[in-house]
């Protein structure tokens, strides 16, 4: 996974420079979504959304290495309306059922 930062926001982004199936990467990502809100407690689960699509991986001169493209934006969007301790999906990622769901982490 990359770590990002967004403003007053954390990223984490999966599968964006490896060869995993989208599948394994939202797995990935919810098992740390998980054990993000398990560490953390009841009181300080944060807000979280997770998307899938296609996205680019850039350097970008004085910023290094980031990741563009509507899967980052649906992801911001969806955290900002998102509950404290809910996971939203996009609907790329919700197609995976085994890995979202309508519940809270």
């Amino acid at each position: 996974a990359m770590l990002d930062r967004d403003g007053d926001r954390l990223l984490l982004i999966f599968g964006a420079l490896d060869a995993a199936s989208p599948a394994a990467s939202l797995r990935a990502a919810r098992e740390a979504a998980h054990a993000l809100h398990g560490a953390l407690g009841a009181s300080g689960r944060p807000r979280l959304a997770l998307a899938a699509g296609h996205a680019r991986a850039v350097v970008l001169p004085g910023l290094g290495l980031a990741v563009v493209g509507a899967p980052v934006e649906q992801a911001l969007g969806l955290q900002r309306h998102a509950e404290q301790a809910q996971l939203l999906c996009n609907e790329d990622a919700y197609h995976w059922s085994d890995v979202c769901d309508h519940e809270n982490v």
